[in-house]
């Protein structure tokens, strides 16, 4: 009897969830996030943006950034494969990624779960996961996303502060 009750407290620990990979990293999705893949689009390249953005998609109407996660994770871009993952995590703007393969699910214990002091690492990887097969990384995309939304305002304000001198020197020469 002690070793069903071993069983199931283990069977209580384990944890299923998705999980992409990109710039050679194993990211898992948290189980909120909605997600949907698809062929990838013509990406449109958008001048002035910032590095993190690979360019632009439309889908189905929608305006979509592609995020360079090789820029993010400071690796070098490892696959040409032809996928896009669209994430949406509700308040927060839709974001495409390139993926490396496929999404898949995997089932993992707690126990082999640790925090990440790994400086070079991203602050939205809360922690890793080692199982037989590789490494994972807990992500919390919604710190992801609110970090791409700052740095798009601070360059907002930057090329504000920037027009306004162009406009205070030209007023000046007139």
């Amino acid at each position: 009897m002690s070793n069903d009750v071993e069983s199931l407290s283990e069977a209580a620990q384990e944890i299923s969830a998705f999980y992409y990979t990109a710039a050679n990293h194993n990211i898992l999705l948290e189980n909120d996030i909605k997600t949907e893949i698809v062929d990838q689009l013509t990406i449109f390249p958008m001048p002035h943006s910032h590095a993190w953005c690979h360019g632009m998609i439309s889908l189905r109407g929608k305006i979509i950034p592609v995020l360079d996660m090789a820029f993010m994770l400071k690796t070098e871009p490892q696959s040409k494969d032809r996928w896009l993952l669209i994430l949406e995590s509700s308040p927060l703007p839709l974001i495409a990624i390139k993926i490396d393969r496929l999404p898949a699910r995997i089932s993992y214990s707690e126990s082999n779960t640790k925090p990440i002091d790994n400086d070079q690492l991203p602050k939205w990887f809360l922690e890793s996961v080692e199982t037989d097969d590789m490494t994972l990384f807990k992500a919390d995309h919604s710190i992801l996303f609110n970090q791409l939304i700052s740095d798009n305002s601070a360059q907002a304000n930057v090329q504000n502060i920037e027009t306004a001198i162009q406009q205070d020197t030209l007023e000046d020469d007139a």
